[in-house]
Formats: C-alpha cells, sequence, structure tokens
C-alpha cells in the first residue's frame, strides 16, 4: 500500500496543480478579445453550420489561423452548450496534457524528482495558466510540438518495431501542429531534431568518449533503404493529415483562401506584417524571464551552465538512488554499459536545442506576442527541475544561483511595494509626463488586489532563497512553488471578478439584452470602434447569426434603416453614453451604462 502511495501522489499533484491552474472557474471569466473572441465565435458559427471547411465570423470567411481549434471547440460547444467553459475546454485540456508529458518525458529520461518537478513548474508558469485558460492556439500549438519533438527524439534512441511506432506518432503529432498554427507545428520539430541532431555528430567526432551512444552509431544493422521508407512514410502521414483540409479550403474559396492564410498570416506576418504584433528583437528575453517567472532564473542557470554541478563530486548518476533512475523502456541495446549516462546527458542537448532553436525562431519574426514562445515552456521546465535535483545531489554550493534568485526577489519585492504604494511613482512619472496621470479608485483598487494577490508568491521566494543558502535546492523549489500555488488561486478566485467588472464591463449583458430584443426578428447593429470586440458575436442567440441580424458596419449613417426598420426592431450598440450619430433618424435608450449603452432606431425624424 506504501508503495502504491509513493507512486501515485506524484500524479495526484500533478492532477491537483492542473485543476487549480487551468479548470477551476474555467467559465467565470467572459469571453475576452480580441482573440479569444475570434476563435470561440468561428467555432460557434461551424457548430451551428456544420461547415468543417471554412470557418466564419459573423458569416465572412476567417483564415487567420488553420481550424484544428475551431474542430474542437464547434465540438466542445455541441457537447456542452454554448458556454465560455465549452469554448475554453480544448485549450485547458491541451495544457493538461502538455503538463503529463512533460512529466512523463522527465521521468523517462532525467529521473522521476525532476520529471514531477519539470511539470509542476511549467503547470503554474503565469504564461501556461493564461494558455490554458484562454480560448487561443497556443496551448493547442505547443502540446503538438512537444509531442513532435519527443517522439522524434524516442525514436532516434529506439530500434525495431518502437522506432517506427515513435516516428509515425511524430508525424501526425507534427499535422496536428500544422493544423494548430500553420507552418510553425512543421518547422520548429524539424529545426530542433536536426540541428540536435548535427550537434550530437560534431560532438561525437570530436569527444571519443561519445563514440558509444546510441544516437551517433551509424546503425550498420539497419538499411539505408529502411530509413528512406521510415521518412517517406513519416511524409505521407504529414501530409495525410494537413493536406485535405487546405486543399478543400482552397477549392472552397479560391484566391481569398491564398491570399488570406498563405500569403498575410504566414508570410507576411513573420516578416512583421501586422502592426499591432511588432516588437524588437530582444523582446522576448524580458518576455521569458516574466512569463515563466520564477522558474525562468532557474532556466537561465541551466542554459549557461558549461559543465555539471556535480563535477568533482561522484557525479549525480552514480549516486542516483535506485527509484529515481529513468526509465530504459524504448531505448536502443547497443547502448550497453553507461547508457543511463548517454541517455541523460543526450535528452539535456536535446532540451537546449529545443530552448534556443525555438527562442531565435521567433526572436528573428518580425510578429512577436508574449504567448508565441510557449512551445519552449516545456524544454524550459525540463531544464529546470534537471537542475534543481542535480544541485541537492552534488556537494558544491550554489551561491551564485542564490544571488540571481535574490535579484529576481528583489525585483518582486519592487514590484509588490508599486502596486500597494503607487503614488511616488505617479508623481515621478508626472514630473516629466506631457499629461498628468490620474489614478482613479477603480484602477487603485485593481492595483491593491493585484499586490495582495502577489504577496504569497514573494513569501515563497522569499523562503526559496533562505533555503538555497542551506544548500537544499529542492526544498527551496517547493517553497516558491507552494507560493506560486496560492497566487494562482488568488488570481483565479479575486482576479476574474475584476476582470469581468472592469475590463469586460457592460459589454456583454448588454449584449444579451439587445439579443434578446432581436431574438424572433430585427437587427442588431455593433458601433463599436477600435479597439474591436468580436467577443459580442458569442452573446447573440443562434438564430440572429443564423440569419445574419447582426451587423458590423464601418460607418452606421451609412445604412439604410428603413429596409432595416421593415424586418422589426433596429438597436445599435455604442461604446459611451453618446447617441449614435444619426442625422435623419431618431433614436431613444433601452439601456445606458456609464461604458456601453444599447439605442433603440425609430423611423425620419
Amino acid at each position: 500500500m506504501s508503495t502504491w502511495c509513493a507512486r501515485a501522489w506524484p500524479s495526484a499533484l500533478l492532477a491537483g496543480l492542473c485543476a487549480l491552474a487551468f479548470w477551476v472557474r474555467l467559465g467565470a471569466l467572459d469571453i475576452t478579445d480580441l482573440d479569444e473572441g475570434l476563435y470561440t465565435e468561428a467555432a460557434r458559427e461551424m457548430a451551428l453550420t456544420g461547415d468543417i471547411v471554412t470557418p466564419r465570423v459573423n458569416h465572412r470567411p476567417f483564415f487567420e489561423k488553420p481550424p484544428l481549434l475551431y474542430w474542437l471547440g464547434a465540438l466542445s460547444i455541441r457537447t456542452f452548450g454554448r458556454t465560455e467553459f465549452a469554448a475554453r475546454f480544448p485549450s485547458a485540456l491541451a495544457a493538461s496534457l502538455l503538463v503529463l508529458l512533460t512529466s512523463w518525458f522527465g521521468r523517462r529520461r532525467l529521473g522521476r524528482l525532476p520529471g514531477l518537478l519539470a511539470g509542476a513548474f511549467l503547470a503554474l508558469g503565469p504564461v501556461m495558466v493564461g494558455a490554458g485558460r484562454l480560448a487561443t492556439t497556443d496551448a493547442l500549438l505547443a502540446l503538438c510540438v512537444a509531442a513532435t519533438i519527443v517522439c522524434l527524439f524516442e525514436a532516434q534512441l529506439a530500434s525495431g518495431a518502437p522506432r517506427v511506432s515513435w516516428a509515425v506518432s511524430s508525424a501526425i503529432a507534427a499535422g496536428c501542429g500544422a493544423l494548430a498554427k500553420g507552418a510553425p507545428g512543421i518547422v520548429l520539430p524539424v529545426l530542433v531534431l536536426a540541428l540536435w541532431w548535427v550537434f550530437v555528430r560534431i560532438r561525437a567526432a570530436t569527444d571519443p568518449t561519445r563514440q558509444h551512444s546510441a544516437t551517433v552509431q551509424t546503425r550498420s544493422a539497419e538499411s539505408f533503404a529502411s530509413h528512406v521508407i521510415l521518412i517517406t512514410l513519416c511524409l505521407s502521414l504529414v501530409l495525410l493529415v494537413t493536406l485535405p483540409w487546405h486543399l478543400a479550403a482552397w477549392h472552397a474559396n479560391g484566391r481569398v483562401f491564398v491570399q488570406e492564410y498563405i500569403i498575410r498570416q504566414h508570410l507576411r506576418r513573420f516578416q512583421g506584417g501586422d502592426q499591432s504584433h511588432r516588437a524588437p528583437v530582444w523582446f522576448f528575453i524580458p518576455g521569458f524571464l516574466l512569463g515563466f517567472f520564477p522558474w525562468s532564473v532557474l532556466t537561465a542557470a541551466a542554459l549557461v551552465e558549461r559543465s555539471s554541478p556535480t563535477s568533482g563530486s561522484s557525479g549525480a548518476r552514480q549516486t542516483r538512488a535506485p527509484e529515481e533512475a529513468p526509465s530504459k523502456s524504448g531505448t536502443d541495446p547497443s547502448f550497453g554499459h553507461g547508457s543511463e549516462c548517454l541517455a541523460d546527458a543526450e535528452a539535456r542537448s536535446l532540451l537546449k536545442t529545443w530552448f534556443w532553436v525555438t527562442f531565435l525562431v521567433f526572436s528573428a519574426s518580425g510578429s512577436k506576442l508574449i504567448s508565441y514562445i510557449l512551445p519552449l515552456y516545456p524544454a524550459a521546465a525540463l531544464l529546470s527541475g534537471d537542475y534543481v535535483v542535480r544541485l541537492g545531489r552534488s556537494s558544491c554550493s550554489p551561491k551564485w544561483l542564490v544571488i540571481v534568485a535574490s535579484a529576481g526577489l528583489s525585483i518582486l519585492a519592487i514590484l509588490w511595494l508599486v502596486l500597494m504604494r503607487p503614488d511616488p511613482i505617479v508623481a515621478l512619472v508626472n514630473r516629466y509626463a506631457d499629461r498628468h496621470v490620474v489614478l482613479s479608485d477603480t484602477v487603485r483598487t485593481l492595483l491593491r488586489r493585484s499586490g495582495t494577490s502577489l504577496a504569497p508568491a514573494l513569501l515563497g521566494l522569499l523562503a526559496a532563497v533562505v533555503a538555497s543558502w542551506v544548500r537544499r535546492p529542492v526544498h527551496a523549489a517547493a517553497m516558491a512553488l507552494a507560493g506560486m500555488a496560492v497566487f494562482v488561486a488568488l488570481v483565479v478566485h479575486l482576479g476574474v471578478p475584476l476582470l469581468n467588472r472592469h475590463a469586460i464591463g457592460s459589454l456583454h449583458a448588454l449584449t444579451r439584452r439587445g439579443g434578446r430584443m432581436i431574438a424572433d426578428r430585427g437587427i442588431l447593429i455593433v458601433d463599436i470602434s477600435a479597439p474591436r470586440r468580436p467577443s459580442v458575436l458569442y452573446y447573440v442567440p443562434d438564430d440572429a447569426i443564423r440569419h445574419q441580424r447582426v451587423l458590423e458596419p464601418k460607418r452606421v449613417a451609412d445604412l439604410d434603416y428603413n429596409r432595416l426598420l421593415v424586418q422589426g426592431p433596429v438597436l445599435i450598440l455604442t461604446r459611451s453614453a453618446r447617441p449614435p450619430a444619426l442625422a435623419r433618424y431618431a433614436t431613444s435608450p433601452v439601456d445606458v451604462r456609464p461604458d456601453y449603452a444599447l439605442w433603440r432606431v425609430h423611423g425620419r425624424r
């Protein structure tokens, strides 16, 4: 019984962290804008029409992303109904599977404890939590990329039938990645494995001690024809998964598909054609440090490490307890004596290649968002978990890591003080700004609540620094995890209502009221200037979408209201309490709030 409990508690811990990070109150937050509003509406209209070839938003073709997220979202909406939970179910599921996959690979190649820590670090990464709670493509792409890389790596270390199974699995995962977010789903894994293979061969050629690594053997027992057959099989599977939808969408939409999906969304976006997502080349340095904080500090330490922290001691691999040894199942039998150390070394080299290739590819892109580098987070988590465990088994003192962690703690403490006492910063800004900054009571409340939520992470990191000083890195990681878990819980329970109240406001409440008024007949006009609010479409009745009774004109004054009034009541949703500018038609307020308002249009004045 005790053995079963010892094996079950790591899985239970990861399940609990995934529940907290991705599933608890998943539907409490209204659909957000901009991307989530577009993607959820595309999934909703796919569920309404049954057309799985052409995604649409308010009946217009929408080819910003491939259809995998829309397919899964449409299936979820048909299963659970048109709710926020249903829209976000695919992302939460993908994030949870990614955490489990990362932990499994860590246990298999680095040991049970590194795998457990890696899964926990990944689950509580700030950007990872956000990706798992929003209906966007980021978590789905990260899962597909990670599955492709892991399967390709396992295929390199396996032989015979297991090798074919791993290769086939990698091809299917790559095809799903392409259907999740396009070319990155295939390009990233291929680049990672190709460069890793080149580096391994170079090291093998220059270091005689690596000549017996299974990953660098010539596999003389296998013919060149077998390699060609396996590669051909994988390419065929990738095409079998990806080509049907692409050909069907091109056949159904022609030039519109080519111009929007291929040219604009792939070629021009990589070149920086999306002005709203442009950022300098160094953008992902602070983006990763903050998005994966505090584990990014450990990742940085693992990346710059030139020699094992166990050097000079008996070595981590030799002193590891038998139950901590990574699994050898599926590895090449030619490993022989010392194969465990070689497998670990090759896994670490893969993780570093995985991190840097993904980081540099997206840094070279002209379009940047903090969530774009999510595919490197599993590698970062595995490097961090492995580094913590090796520090715990070494006899050296990680003083420089304590210094770096203390710097991170200082930054977090400064941020907490700014949130709790913003007046000195505001006064400093106002000394040099052309326009004075005035904090409203609402903003002050948001800042104080944010500071309160950040306090547990601050205390956990402080305890982690103290544990590091006394050479207890694993205990330090556990304390930091506890602080981050409480922080995430507070954000979920306190932050979600604040976001609904202050970021979304009365927008969706007015949309629901307008939708009820046009449920049988009538028109709802969305007159909201930039930034757009496509999320309103998700809250109008199905019949209004099905019969195209929701309009988003560029200029409301240009509409033919005489024709529209024949169909039933005409309502206009505006951003402010100012009536819509209709010179020849009378309007009356239906529901006016400080942030949004709903108006009804009557006949000519």
